[in-house]
């Protein structure tokens, strides 16, 4: 055999054996211990997460109660208490599992809460899962994401219901003007809680202020992004038990379908202002004349 028949041999050994493993290369996340670190509003700051390659630990829980085929990790810390949303949507085939834990090992866990096929109101649809739970603030959650029978690709997201989704939550307002944003894509409406100014897509946040003097205020979301909202401005302490003092949507001209209020003051009167709309970031701006 000639030398240089056994140098192209041994160069297509090498290329066969490179890739053969780079087909058999762990997945990203595949161990319990390596789990990712949550970074951004998709799967690892945008790229899809893939169970692939992925394969089971000893001791490792069944997510959402079924064996699965290979399960990928990764891990959150929330800065603050408030109700988590978790999604992992593939495609038609990725029939997704979902599995949220505390706990240091693999084969030590605590499950907090698992999904297996949930729409959720913002969520993909089956069979897709999602979840919510109370996430408590500093607590490192682990996240496995696993699929029932065929393996793939799927995104992840994480988002937080907004802390003043609930009336008796309201964010207080300070000195004016103010400008405050909100995400309010997964907040909620409450029972006996009114239509404001006729919409109800069911994305309110609500915030209070108390008037120091008596003078003409104005609160809109007019931002200039065209976004479809409502305002509602109230006095009265019950969600289910309010008097409306003004309320818009639709204000029309520069505004578009953004909202814009104004009303008189009373010192000393504290006002509960509610936004709703199409879920998304939000911008609400009050100042006084």
């Amino acid at each position: 055999m000639s030398r240089r028949l056994v140098v192209l041999l041994i160069g297509v050994a090498a290329l066969l054996a490179l890739g053969t493993g780079s087909a058999q290369a762990a997945a990203f996340g595949d161990n319990f211990s390596e789990a990712g670190k949550w970074g951004g509003k998709q799967w690892w700051e945008g790229a899809p997460g893939s169970n692939n390659t992925a394969t089971h630990e000893a001791g490792e829980p069944a997510h959402a109660g079924f064996a699965g085929v290979g399960s990928v990790w990764m891990h959150w810390t929330p800065s603050q208490t408030q109700t988590a949303e978790i999604r992992a949507c593939g495609g038609k085939t990725f029939d997704a599992l979902l599995g949220v834990y505390t706990g240091p090992a693999v084969n030590e866990l605590t499950e907090v809460a698992s999904n297996d096929d949930n729409t959720l109101s913002l969520g993909c649809a089956p069979p897709g899962s999602g979840l919510r739970f109370p996430a408590v603030a500093e607590t490192k959650y682990m996240i496995a994401v696993d699929s029932k029978e065929a393996r793939g690709t799927f995104n992840m997201s994480i988002r937080t219901v907004p802390v003043n989704d609930d009336f008796a939550n309201a964010t207080t307002i300070g000195s004016l003007p103010a400008n405050l944003d909100v995400d309010n894509r997964i907040a909620t409406t409450e029972a006996g809680e009114p239509s404001h100014a006729g919409m109800t897509t069911g994305h309110t946040v609500w915030y209070q202020w108390t008037a120091p003097s008596t003078k003409v205020v104005n609160a809109d979301t007019c931002t200039g992004e065209g976004s479809n909202t409502a305002l509602g401005v109230y006095t009265g302490t019950a969600v289910n038990a309010l008097t409306e003092v003004t309320s818009n949507n639709d204000a029309g001209g520069l505004c578009g379908k953004s909202s814009e209020v104004s009303w008189e003051a009373i010192e000393g009167t504290t006002y509960m202002i509610a936004l709703d709309g199409t879920p998304k970031f939000q911008n609400l701006f009050l100042d006084v004349f």
